[in-house]
């Protein structure tokens, strides 16, 4: 009985860590030192071993850390290791533990909507942010400030470089906007093929319009 409950939770929860991962992550529990982002993780990374028992060891996995080895070399040459350090430390569990659920999800489940619908939601909201930053009338409610992953931004969110005006949206910089914005696009269209094809198609042009906006050029031409 237990583990068909958690097997029926799954999705949720799954959902939420999505969601966690693009939108309310960074918001801490009150009087707690964790945030939504590691209470998602750990949830998921539990129902994973109750629904699976051990972590894949599959050539996607052989190629992750294949990247991580030459990440490696690369942050050693150019002087960057601190930046391998947070990948270790804070993003590898992370990804891992997506994977391992997104694998679960699909053999198991056979659904993508506990990641369409989440993407959808993150890609939507930080898409009209992302436009109304660009035209100039930034949207300061004290929820989209909350939600902001950079907390220094109380003002228009620009960056102005050699190649142009880039919009930062919910992010800290307009590159993770851009990736935020890519992967919550190519999540929509899995939604497109659903029940509800409009409304879907409606929110993925919302979010090709935000990555338009967002001005990060191989992002908007990926979409």
């Amino acid at each position: 009985m237990k583990n068909s409950r958690i097997k029926h939770l799954f999705p949720y929860v799954y959902g939420l860590f999505i969601l966690a991962q693009f939108m309310i992550g960074q918001i801490y529990i009150p009087g707690l030192p964790i945030n939504i982002l590691q209470i998602s993780a750990l949830l998921t990374l539990s129902f994973c071993f109750v629904i699976e028992h051990k972590i894949p060891n599959d050539k996607y996995m052989i190629m992750y850390f294949v990247f991580l080895f030459f990440y490696f070399i690369s942050a050693g040459l150019t002087g960057y290791p601190d930046r391998l350090i947070h990948i270790l430390t804070s993003q590898l569990p992370i990804s891992i533990t997506i994977y391992w659920a997104t694998k679960i999800l699909i053999q198991k489940y056979n659904t993508l909507l506990p990641i369409a619908i989440p993407a959808i939601i993150a890609g939507v909201i930080d898409s009209i942010i992302t436009i109304s930053q660009a035209i100039g009338n930034p949207i300061l409610s004290p929820i989209i400030v909350m939600l902001m992953q950079n907390t220094e931004a109380t003002d228009l969110v620009i960056q102005d470089g050699v190649l142009g005006i880039s919009i930062c949206g919910l992010f800290a910089n307009p590159v993770f906007n851009g990736h935020a914005l890519l992967f919550c696009f190519v999540s929509s269209l899995f939604a497109v093929q659903g029940r509800y094809k409009l409304p879907c198609l409606i929110c993925s042009t919302i979010i090709l319009a935000g990555l338009f906006f967002c001005q990060q050029r191989s992002a908007f031409y990926l979409s």
